[in-house]
């Protein structure tokens, strides 16, 4: 594990602990910078242990095994689906466009790219998801970007679809998708809103191991500006689960022009409210651990 001496957003080091508290209930601590307004682990996960992770804990831990299965692969084929929908509504991803997605898992939204005439290339870490999206037909490497990116060195659009919040340097990360755009093009970002997360339903079990960084609307403009990015546009699910996750389109900027950022009293009033919700779900474990052996 390292301890960061700041924030791996803007290297801001002042702000507020806001829970040591994680998912499946381990220890956890979770910071909030006062200079940009993301929410981030430290200590965390280092470089070696995030790549073994992702080659294959992850998807046995949050997926169940390390290839994809049947009820998986549905899941994953109707997110892909609306996303792919939406965007093409936006005027975006056109037959002949080039696509690099980075953390492409499976394939599911390449894969709708390919059929609708788009070249699509993709990045995966975990050995089984790109093993499978190869058999689909799809260029995949395995592996971690930038170290591997596709087969070109240009696209039109470069996708991250929640993968910004599992990186350790997400604004070097988006640096880099900006360097690889061709003239005219766009980085796509989709990550959890963590002030449209906080309903009902939010646990402690919102943080866990694999997402280094958590998000606002706000904080996310202020890492795309500080990667040479602006914000087109922004999109929110209309209900369900899912609400609370950000779609951002983004084209180049001028490098050093102004960064976003939410006033300081927007960031200490969200670290309120979160921690609240914290000590609310930490106090109803046993409640909730009770039900669920009834439920048995």
């Amino acid at each position: 594990m390292e301890e960061l001496d700041g924030c791996p957003v803007c290297g801001g080091g002042e702000g507020w602990l806001v829970s040591r508290h994680g998912r499946d209930f381990q220890g956890q601590a979770i910071q909030a910078c006062a200079a940009c307004g993301v929410f981030y682990q430290s200590p965390r996960p280092g470089a070696e242990e995030l790549s073994r992770y992702y080659r294959g804990e992850y998807s046995r831990r949050f997926r169940g095994r390390e290839e994809p299965t049947g009820g998986d692969l549905e899941w994953r084929d109707r997110i892909a689906e609306y996303r792919f929908r939406y965007l093409r509504r936006s005027g975006l991803l056109a037959a002949g466009d080039s696509v690099l997605e980075i953390g492409c898992g499976a394939g599911n939204f390449l894969r709708l790219c390919r059929d609708a005439g788009l070249r699509a290339w993709g990045v995966e870490p975990s050995e089984g998801y790109s093993d499978h999206a190869r058999k689909q037909g799809l260029e995949v490497a395995t592996g971690m970007f930038p170290e591997h990116h596709g087969g070109r060195e240009r696209y039109r659009h470069v996708v991250l679809f929640h993968v910004l919040e599992h990186l350790p340097r997400p604004v070097e990360t988006l640096r880099h998708c900006r360097g690889m755009l061709e003239d005219g093009g766009r980085v796509i970002v989709e990550v959890p809103d963590l002030s449209r997360a906080l309903g009902p339903s939010f646990t402690e079990r919102y943080f866990h191991y694999p997402h280094l960084i958590d998000f606002t609307a706000e904080s996310l403009d202020g890492a795309l500006a500080r990667a040479g990015l602006r914000r087109l546009g922004r999109h929110y699910p209309p209900e369900g689960r899912r609400r609370h996750h950000l779609l951002v389109v983004a084209a180049a900027a001028q490098e050093g022009g102004e960064v976003p950022a939410p006033a300081p009293a927007t960031t200490e009033g969200l670290v309120r409210r979160v921690r609240r919700r914290v000590r609310l779900a930490v106090a109803l474990r046993p409640l909730r651990e009770a039900l669920r052996r009834v439920w048995r």
